[in-house]
């Protein structure tokens, strides 16, 4: 136990840099990513305002010239936001144990430095708050990207495809009863 709190003490403050450095890359990263495939999925569901028809012969969307193929088109989108959207989920559950690991520092800081005696607990102190410091820094820093960026990403891209699934299946009901089903 006295080896974990020993590392903690030493590299504790590293090791939140480090992986609060990671997943800010990734955040970004993720956010990009999201943010293309928002205008993608802008442009091929043609989100703006209008209605779809049904063709009643086929039974098939169709809005101006092409919705024939955007059923298939919208569960590719889906697919694809579903793969990129997990990636940004596994970062921003990460977020919450910047702090944690911060308290774990200063647990530990304050045990060796009590441990060891009254000379060191300026020692024990001093990691106590670096650790606890660099925790809260990348917690609140990655917490206020996350919503400003990719979580706001996410929610748009899951009302824009939750409103085209809306109207989609208005247009199919409306077919539906005005053929008497």
């Amino acid at each position: 136990m006295e080896a974990f709190l020993q590392f903690i003490s030493n590299y504790g403050t590293i090791l939140i840099i480090v992986v609060g450095i990671v997943c800010l890359v990734f955040l970004i990263r993720s956010w990009v990513q999201l943010s293309m495939l928002s205008d993608e999925i802008q442009k091929t569901l043609n989100v703006k305002k209008g209605r779809m028809k049904v063709d009643r012969q086929t039974r098939t969307v169709v809005q101006k010239v092409e919705y024939s193929r955007l059923r298939s088109e919208a569960d590719d989108l889906r697919e694809k936001f579903d793969r990129r959207s997990s990636g940004h989920y596994v970062v921003s559950q990460m977020i919450p144990i910047f702090p944690l690991l911060g308290i774990l520092g200063t647990v530990a800081g304050l045990i060796l430095g009590l441990q060891e005696g009254l000379e060191h607990i300026q020692e024990g102190l001093s990691t106590a708050m670096d650790t606890t410091l660099w925790g809260l820094i990348f917690a609140i820093v990655l917490k206020v990207l996350d919503n400003i960026g990719p979580g706001k990403t996410v929610y748009t891209i899951t009302d824009d495809l939750e409103e085209y699934e809306r109207r989609y299946k208005d247009a199919v009901d409306t077919a539906r009863f005005e053929e008497g089903f």
